[in-house]
């Protein structure tokens, strides 16, 4: 069976998968990583308890038998494919100040409380000051959480959530931080391109 890219992008039901899988709260690196083996044939079972077992079955995409986990058609096989995970698999990465990378998977908060994922001490940083959100599968995105100094990208104040791109870097206080993604989505509306997204869309 083929199916055109078209017919994939209006199938109702690869539709509601596609964005059951992309939506969802949990790491979606490690989602899609699981569903990968399984895709592959290997022997992945039916674990009580695995939560990522349990979002790939609420999808509809993966089923269970005889306690192993198998795709539950051919055409998921075929429109979910490893070419599809690869290119919506989560791969970016803060590089810190001195050079250690940090993997974002679902959300990074940055600030001055130890609760962040990445703290940074310093008194123009702000306890909560900014926080990258990731959304539509492989897009992250930045927000200013209210900071008391602002956080910076490119040298240029965040007003709004904003797409990030490879390479970017971000500013809080006297820290720099590079943000690093081979897969790279187009910057919205032009340059530096704030969107129009809320924090409420964005989930925070």
């Amino acid at each position: 069976m083929f199916l055109s890219s078209r017919a994939r992008d209006r199938d109702d039901n690869l539709l509601f998968v596609r964005e059951r899988l992309l939506r969802t709260e949990r790491d979606l690196a490690a989602l899609l990583g699981l569903y990968e083996l399984i895709w592959r044939g290997d022997s992945v079972r039916d674990e009580e308890g695995n939560p990522l077992g349990d979002e790939l079955r609420l999808t509809g995409i993966v089923r269970a038998s005889t306690g192993l986990f198998s795709l539950r058609n051919r055409v998921y096989h075929q429109v979910f494919d490893v070419a599809w995970v690869k290119a919506n698999k989560p791969d970016a990465e803060l590089e810190k100040p001195g050079g250690e990378r940090v993997v974002i998977r679902g959300s990074c908060s940055m600030g001055r409380a130890p609760g962040n994922d990445i703290v940074l001490t310093g008194d123009k940083v702000s306890r909560r000051h900014a926080q990258i959100q990731r959304q539509h599968g492989n897009e992250f995105w930045l927000v200013d959480l209210g900071s008391s100094n602002g956080t910076f990208l490119n040298g240029r104040k965040v007003t709004q959530p904003v797409l990030l791109t490879d390479t970017d870097q971000i500013e809080i206080g006297q820290f720099r931080v590079l943000f690093r993604q081979s897969s790279r989505p187009k910057r919205k509306l032009g340059g530096e391109a704030a969107s129009e997204k809320t924090i409420v869309d964005l989930r925070l």
